[in-house]
């Protein structure tokens, strides 16, 4: 009897070894919207449109008129639904606040991008990694009320149109990197780009901050020693640093950033305690001027951004 039984769990241990060395990968996996989104910087794909001032407001330009930036970040809520359906938000057009050029105000339904091919259920095999790809997204766009490069009229109007989303899948990443393409729209400029985002969201304190040139915060492994409980959420097979020049740029100015009850003014030092209201007691003003950082993938990482 036992030697039977024995005989029956080393058949059953075979076939299950077997069967694993045969498994189909696993499904097409993306992180869901609970972890902030991904955080996406975008680089345009080549120069700036005619007729628009070549701006990157990551290094602190700013525009006076019709402008393109080299450089962008967003902040996109993907979600799959029935059928592997795949949607998506932007943060720059907010439900309830983005209106359409006679000032009204749009239907949260008219702010959700669909693709029209859906994310495959199996991922792609390409150049030793699993990618998951979607494209064909509708544009979602309008005024959002903090008009993304600080122009009124028809400047203002942001204008989002994904032709593709890749995502880094298979077991070990689960769809926690993405590349983005994109024809996106500042008021009469459109120029189309390039995009390489991670989840959790550096931009809605799911993920942390960081110091200029301080990385221990972007660990994803606790450091008690430093004061840090838990570690960042990243895969730690991304290279994610501190980048103080998308910090510069979204910590210290609207809407990320609020010092004053009507979110209009740009500052240069951080609010270690806001008030209630959003103001900030001169004591609490951090004394160092725009050293915060955002843990995020280093500049000019390319997709897939993986430790060597």
């Amino acid at each position: 009897m036992f030697t039977r039984l024995f005989q029956a769990l080393v058949a059953s241990a075979l076939l299950a070894v077997l069967a694993g060395c045969n498994a189909a990968p696993a499904p097409c996996i993306i992180q869901r919207p609970p972890l902030g989104g991904y955080t996406i910087e975008f680089t345009r794909d080549g120069g700036a449109p005619a007729g628009c001032a070549d701006i990157n407001p990551l290094a602190g330009d700013s525009a006076s008129g019709p402008s393109s930036p080299s450089k962008w970040i967003d902040n996109l809520r993907y979600d799959m639904y029935y059928q592997n359906k795949l949607v998506f938000k932007t943060d720059e057009l907010p439900y309830e606040a983005t209106t359409d050029a006679d000032g009204g105000v749009l239907a949260d339904a008219a702010l959700i991008a669909t693709a029209t091919s859906p994310l495959p259920t199996d991922p792609t095999a390409e150049g030793g990694e699993l990618y998951c790809t979607s494209s064909a997204f509708n544009e979602v766009s309008g005024f959002p009320p903090f008009p993304p490069l600080g122009l009124g009229g028809a400047e203002g109007f942001y204008g989002l149109q994904v032709t593709q989303t890749k995502f880094l899948d298979g077991a070990t990443y689960q769809g926690a990197q993405i590349q983005v393409l994109a024809n996106i729209t500042f008021g009469s400029c459109t120029a189309s780009y390039v995009g390489i985002g991670v989840t959790p969201s550096a931009l809605l304190n799911v993920a942390p901050s960081c110091r200029e040139g301080d990385n221990t915060p972007c660990s994803p492994y606790a450091n008690p020693d430093a004061g840090i409980a838990t570690g960042s959420g990243y895969n730690p097979n991304f290279p994610i640093t501190c980048r103080a020049d998308i910090g510069q740029y979204y910590i210290f100015g609207p809407p990320f950033s609020c010092l004053t009850p009507d979110c209009s003014q740009t500052v240069n030092q951080y609010c270690l305690s806001p008030n209630d209201d959003g103001t900030c007691d001169p004591a609490n003003l951090d004394p160092d001027t725009r050293q915060i950082g955002i843990c995020f993938l280093p500049e000019g990482a390319t997709f897939p951004a993986l430790n060597p």
